[in-house]
C-alpha cells in the first residue's frame, strides 16, 4: 500500500526539520477525541515550541478547530506554520532559526536556572512600615 500525498509531505518535512535542527525532539501526536487538539507535528528546537500542521497541497484548507489551535499556539509564544508543499517547508525553517537567533528567551543549553529550593518556598515578604518616631 502507498503512501499518502499528506504522509509524503509528513516524511519530507521530517527529513528537513531533522537534517536543519539535529537534536530536536518531536512528537506527532494520535488525536483521539480525548485532550486538547494539537498540529500534525510538535517539535522542540532550541528550547523553543513550534508546531506545524501539514496538507497534501496548497488548495487544502485548515478546518476551524486547527485555526483555533494555531492561533492558540501563537498566542501562547509559540511557533506554529502550515506545510504543504517543499517552499513552505523551507520558509517554516527559515523562519525557526530566525527566531532562535533573535529571541533572547530561548536557553542556549540545557542548564536553564531554575529557582533554589530555599527560593521557592521562602513567602514573599512586604518591606515593615517605618516605625513612629516619637517628638517630646
Amino acid at each position: 500500500m502507498g503512501m499518502t500525498p499528506e504522509g509524503r509531505i509528513k516524511t519530507m518535512l521530517r527529513k528537513k526539520i531533522d537534517a536543519a535542527f539535529p537534536g530536536n525532539w518531536t512528537f506527532m501526536p494520535v488525536q483521539s477525541g480525548f485532550g486538547k487538539p494539537a498540529l500534525d507535528f510538535i517539535f522542540c528546537i532550541g528550547g523553543l515550541f513550534v508546531s506545524i500542521e501539514t496538507k497534501k497541497d496548497s488548495k487544502s484548507k485548515l478546518t476551524p478547530l486547527q485555526v483555533g489551535t494555531l492561533d492558540m499556539i501563537k498566542t501562547a509564544g509559540g511557533q506554529a506554520y502550515v506545510v504543504y508543499d517543499a517552499a513552505t517547508a523551507d520558509a517554516a525553517i527559515a523562519s525557526i532559526h530566525l527566531a532562535l537567533r533573535f529571541a533572547p528567551c530561548f536557553p542556549r543549553s540545557t542548564n536553564i536556572p531554575r529557582l533554589r529550593p530555599s527560593d521557592a518556598s521562602e513567602p514573599a515578604t512586604t518591606p515593615a512600615p517605618p516605625a513612629a518616631s516619637k517628638s517630646d
